[in-house]
């Protein structure tokens, strides 16, 4: 495998872009119907929130073969980006745990 470059305990950017530990996810039709059944009708949530915690990510270099985009193209962005992509790839990380934070 290629040289690693960065892990959580740095500061760099490629440790701040893939190290995330609270998602956001919009409830299931049975997650709302449990959230109904344990608290009646009181307003019910458009989102919830997990912390998500695991070990540092290993990230190492990598090429990019091919790439077809069309988000920018989508969002007005188109031609805002300079150079050439960053691109990190990872053996990744093992167990990941998620716990329900709340709710929103």
């Amino acid at each position: 495998m290629a040289e690693e470059v960065s892990t959580p305990q740095d500061a760099s950017l490629a440790s701040f872009l893939v190290e995330r530990f609270v998602l956001y996810n919009p409830p299931s039709l049975l997650m709302r119907l449990v959230h109904r059944l344990l608290y009646g009708g009181r307003k019910q949530a458009r989102y919830w929130r997990g912390l998500i915690t695991h070990e540092p990510w290993p990230l190492y270099r990598a090429e990019l073969d091919a790439w077809h985009c069309t988000c920018l193209e989508a969002t007005g962005l188109a031609g805002s980006t300079t150079g050439a992509p960053r691109v990190h790839c990872t053996p990744g990380v093992g167990p990941i745990e998620f716990f329900f934070d709340g709710l929103f």
